[in-house]
C-alpha cells in the first residue's frame, strides 16, 4: 500500500502544490492495518497509547480509518475504543463519501449499526458520493433494518445496552 503526499516541487520552479507523488506506508501504518483488520483490539490498543494520531489515520487507496474497518467487520469494541477513548469522527467519510454507517448497513452488522446511531449518534441522513444513503446499502433480507434505523435515530431511542 502507498500514500498520497502533495509534491511541493511541480517542475515549474514555482514550488506550488498541484502534483502528487508516492510515499509507500511506513511499516507503523502498515502494523495499524493489520491490527484492524485482523480486529486485534489489544495490538490497537498498545499502538494507540504510543502513536494515538493513528486513530484518524486514512489510508490513501480508499480513505478509510480505523472507525472505517471497525464498522465493516463489525468490530464494536474496536468502535468503542476509537470513539470513546480517542473521539475520532463518527461521520467521517471515505474517498467515496462513505460514512462508517455506510459500511456497517453494506455488511449488515446490526450490532455496528445500532451502537453507531444510538450510542454515538452517527447521522443516517449523510449521502455518499453516489448519492447513496446508508440505508440504501442494506442487504435485502436486512431491509426492514432501515426504517428501525430510521426511527431509533430520529426518536433518540436506545435498543441495546452496551457496556
Amino acid at each position: 500500500m502507498v500514500i498520497t503526499v502533495p509534491s511541493l516541487d511541480d517542475g515549474s520552479g514555482s514550488n506550488s502544490i498541484n502534483s502528487t507523488s508516492i510515499l509507500p506506508m511506513t511499516q507503523e501504518q502498515k502494523d495499524w492495518l493489520l491490527a484492524i483488520v485482523d480486529c486485534d483490539q489489544p495490538k490497537m490498543t498498545r499502538m494507540l497509547n504510543q502513536h494515538p494520531e493513528l486513530a484518524v489515520w486514512k489510508t490513501s487507496i480508499n480513505g478509510y480509518t480505523a472507525l472505517h474497518y471497525a464498522a465493516k467487520y463489525g468490530d464494536c469494541a474496536a468502535i468503542r475504543l476509537l470513539l470513546g477513548n480517542y473521539h475520532v469522527q463518527v461521520d467521517a467519510q471515505t474517498c467515496e463519501g462513505m460514512t462508517p454507517l455506510h459500511l456497517a448497513a453494506a455488511n449488515g452488522n446490526e450490532d455496528v449499526i445500532f451502537l453507531l446511531t444510538s450510542v454515538y449518534k452517527a447521522r443516517t441522513d449523510i449521502r455518499d458520493f453516489c448519492g447513496r444513503l446508508p440505508s440504501a446499502y442494506l442487504p435485502k433480507e436486512k431491509e426492514a433494518l432501515a426504517s428501525e434505523c430510521s426511527s431509533l435515530c430520529r426518536c433518540k431511542i436506545v435498543t441495546h445496552n452496551y457496556p
